[in-house]
């Protein structure tokens, strides 16, 4: 991911943090990316494996200085008659669908799309959760070596994501579809 800012007026260097636990309040465990000061400030950062849905971003511009993990939340005090600048944002993160994370969790979801209910084939005890498409999860459930069924009858027709997690903390991703 990577963000760019443009700032006419003084160069400044920018902070992001990603409320990754969601529990909204930007930690500095969360600080995610830097930039020194700059007309042109950006940062990039790698997300860590699995974290998928909505989440709160926050950018912090500091004129003349460089923000750091403990100034997500504090009062940064005035540089040069330029006063720093703090916006949140509400981001969503989507699994990528064409690349495994690894191979040896051995799973079918079928039929999909599908009206109502999933079957699910798997080789591995497993938990399944699944989301919209806002990031709120719907459905949570420990699901046993052998054929499974995940039912979603009661959630509007649309594009679900189900997250599988096997007993070794490996995790895959597929989109579902209700129709």
């Amino acid at each position: 991911m990577v963000c760019n800012i443009r700032n006419n007026s003084y160069p400044s260097g920018i902070g992001i943090w990603i409320d990754l636990n969601n529990d909204n309040e930007f930690s500095s465990s969360e600080f995610v990316a830097a930039s020194s000061p700059s007309y042109f400030p950006n940062g990039s950062f790698i997300m860590p494996s699995g974290v998928i849905g909505g989440l709160r971003l926050r950018v912090r511009s500091l004129p003349g200085g460089v923000p750091i993990a403990t100034q997500a939340c504090t009062y940064v005090t005035e540089q040069g008659n330029y006063y720093a600048e703090t916006e949140d944002y509400y981001i969503f993160l989507s699994p990528s669908l064409n690349t495994p994370t690894f191979n040896e969790l051995v799973y079918k979801i079928f039929p999909n799309p599908s009206n109502s209910t999933f079957t699910i084939e798997i080789d591995k005890n497993a938990l399944i959760e699944v989301y919209d498409l806002v990031g709120k999860q719907i459905v949570k459930k420990n699901i046993i070596t052998g054929t499974n069924t995940l039912d979603i009858s009661s959630y509007e027709n649309g594009v679900y994501f189900a997250k599988i997690t096997n007993t070794e903390n490996q995790t895959q991703t597929v989109k579902l579809i209700k129709e």
